[in-house]
């Protein structure tokens, strides 16, 4: 029996390619672009919400290099 492609680990190139164009726009919607109300009264400037979304955009960028895909920016 033949282990398929995810059962492997390996990701064919065109898998690999909508893996990325899935990273990148998870990326850009979790990477805030403005501050929020909550942002300006928060002493770091960045309120927990933002935060967090900066950390799950940080993962994506770590799974990225973990799989060998170039992100962009």
């Amino acid at each position: 029996m033949t282990a398929t492609a995810a059962e492997a680990g390996v990701l064919t190139a065109g898998q690999r390619e909508v893996l990325a164009r899935a990273l990148a726009d998870a990326l850009k919607y979790r990477t805030p672009d403005f501050a929020c109300p909550d942002c300006d009264a928060h002493p770091a400037l960045l309120c927990d919400a933002h935060a967090a979304d900066l950390d799950l955009a940080d993962e994506y960028v770590a799974l990225a290099r973990e799989l060998g895909i170039e992100m962009p920016g």
